[in-house]
């Protein structure tokens, strides 16, 4: 039996922001409601390539001339606020970092929204009075008008991303006279693509990053917009886990049940077209059809078997709104440290040796890289590019070699480009086996519970790298399935307990870990005595100082020997 697992973190909260994504086309315009809470790096990554206006919060009569003005930095104190209409105030206190163990380590004015820390800046300001942020990244800054006390804080929106038809990076908005590239209506479901300028697979921004799968567990509230839930839903496509870029779909009503419980477990969904568009004041932006009729044009202006749009339709700009800031507010800037770094070329050689061919590459530690390969040189669209992506583990500090040689077997002419983005947290090694406790819950197709896998792991005296022990209870009914051949399998039912011992590997990917258990008994005839599980783990936590008991855990299973399909939570014990 083999299980695939996806978790990840999330912070509990009693209302989100409310954000609001404006699609101006060439057929009519449509308002897509974004969901940040559950989904926040699809929301940053979004809404950083459709391109938001840098945001400012203003105070007049200036706090920041002289440490005796300052609030000294304290976790629960105020400090003096700034504020912009429409979003929730800002504050900023100073701390003094006489005494710290870094002697280099600078005063700071400390930047807050809450208990979330949004930027530590310098207390040290320019010739152009700019208080410039310390972590480099120039992302936050306060900004003092000259000639005044009057200052701002200033938070900028910015993301890179490779243009491969040409090979050169740029800085976003890149959803600008963005052209639809596919319109299915068939048994693939009733969606359009889009988030490209061609329908060509190689074209790439250059990253990728983890999808956010959320599963409606029934022992807690449901999450997410659903593929099966009112249909018309936005969600980034990839062609493989945890490979989101730029390129997303929006469904129109939802098709065919088993299609959409698919969908479910492999696309990010994270927004839904609203069904009118909010009133606006410009005369220019009458609407005369609601919202969700643009998408049901747009999706059947095409009946090509292939996709291939009939008319020519733009996506001339995607217009970011915030309606509300809620509880608290969301601030891309910090996801986006969640989010692959700036790409930046890869230098490249090819070495062979005894008849095997190497594609050699410095060491990278801790990143993703992305390959482009073409059999000729320069922007012809007629000739084929193939990206594929390589990760290098944190530990990894020597160059990296590929064997190339089946690649040039079929395709001897060829020519590289390659790219690299540095990961934040290489989210596989960070999981904690120790202690935990995994529980699993057989759903069935209807949603209701058949069944269930309790995994509890123990805190050995001394651990193995890599090794670890525990106890499983496994509850599981008989089943039959159709096979995609026509035929049929039946498989019995599994309940038994026991021990186990399993390893984790971690080094293959940054987000997915293989965990093997094995030393399971036999209990029908003819069964393994081991069962592999492959492990996603996917950690990060977009909501600064949320305390580590206020994160659920959540994620999906699935049986690919015996079709069961297990949701779940995860709770750690220590």
């Amino acid at each position: 039996m083999r299980f695939i697992f996806l978790l990840s973190f999330i912070s509990l909260c009693t209302a989100s922001a409310q954000i609001e994504a404006l699609f101006k086309t060439n057929v009519g315009n449509f308002t897509v409601e974004l969901d940040q809470h559950n989904m926040p790096l699809a929301t940053a990554n979004f809404m950083l390539l459709a391109g938001i206006p840098d945001d400012e919060w203003t105070e007049i009569g200036g706090t920041l001339q002289t440490p005796t003005q300052h609030v000294q930095y304290s976790p629960n104190r105020p400090g003096y606020l700034y504020r912009k209409t429409g979003r929730l105030t800002l504050n900023v206190l100073w701390e003094g970092r006489a005494g710290a163990a870094d002697p280099d380590d600078p005063d700071r004015y400390i930047i807050r929204q809450g208990s979330t820390e949004l930027a530590h800046v310098s207390t040290l300001k320019d010739s152009q009075g700019i208080f410039h942020d310390l972590s480099g990244k120039g992302l936050v800054e306060i900004h003092q008008e000259l000639g005044t006390t009057n200052f701002s804080i200033v938070i900028k929106h910015r993301r890179k991303w490779l243009d491969n038809r040409f090979k050169i990076l740029k800085d976003a908005p890149m959803y600008r006279n963005m052209p639809v590239t596919q319109i299915d209506n068939g048994n693939d479901g009733r969606r359009f693509f889009a988030g490209t300028f061609t329908n060509n697979p190689a074209e790439t921004v250059g990253y990728r990053f983890p999808d956010e799968i959320a599963p409606n567990y029934p022992a807690n509230p449901p999450w997410g917009n659903k593929f099966s839930q009112g249909g018309y839903v936005l969600a980034m496509d990839n062609r493989q886990g945890n490979s989101n870029g730029s390129r997303f779909f929006i469904t129109g009503l939802p098709g065919d049940f088993l299609l959409m419980k698919e969908w479910n477990k492999r696309y990010t969904a994270f927004g839904t077209v609203l069904t009118q568009n909010r009133p606006s004041d410009d005369p220019d932006d009458a609407q005369a059809i609601s919202s969700r009729e643009v998408v049901n044009l747009i999706l059947g202006s095409s009946t090509d078997p292939d996709g291939v749009p009939g008319a020519k339709i733009t996506i001339q700009t995607i217009e970011i709104s915030r309606l509300s800031d809620g509880d608290f507010g969301f601030y891309p800037h910090l996801v986006q440290e969640e989010l692959p770094g700036e790409s930046t070329p890869l230098s490249l050689r090819i070495e062979r040796t005894d008849g095997i061919v190497e594609l050699i590459t410095p060491a990278t530690p801790g990143s993703q890289q992305i390959f482009i390969t073409t059999t000729g040189l320069g922007p012809d669209p007629t000739i084929e590019e193939i990206p594929f992506f390589s990760s290098s583990p944190p530990s990894e500090l020597e160059e990296s070699r590929l064997d190339m040689t089946p690649f040039f077997a079929i395709q001897p002419k060829s020519f590289f480009r390659a790219y690299w983005s540095k990961i934040p947290d290489w989210h596989s090694k960070q999981f904690s086996f120790p202690g935990a406790i995994l529980r699993f819950d057989n759903a069935t197709e209807t949603g209701t519970l058949s069944g269930s896998v309790l995994l509890t792991l123990n805190v050995p005296a001394e651990v193995t790298e890599n090794e670890y022990f525990g106890t499983f209870r496994v509850i599981l009914p008989a089943k039959t399935i159709e096979m995609p051949n026509g035929t049929t399998t039946n498989f019995p039912a599994f309940n038994n307990q026991g021990t186990f011992k399993a390893t984790y590997e971690s080094d293959s990917d940054p987000y997915r870990g293989r965990f093997v258990i094995n030393d399971v008994p036999v209990v029908t005839a003819g069964a393994p005595n081991y069962f592999p599980f492959e492990f996603f783990n996917l950690n990060f936590d977009f909501r600064r100082g949320t305390l580590l008991d206020q994160r659920i855990s959540r994620f999906t299973a699935g049986s690919q020997t015996t079709g069961y399909g297990i949701d779940g939570t995860w709770h750690k014990t220590n």
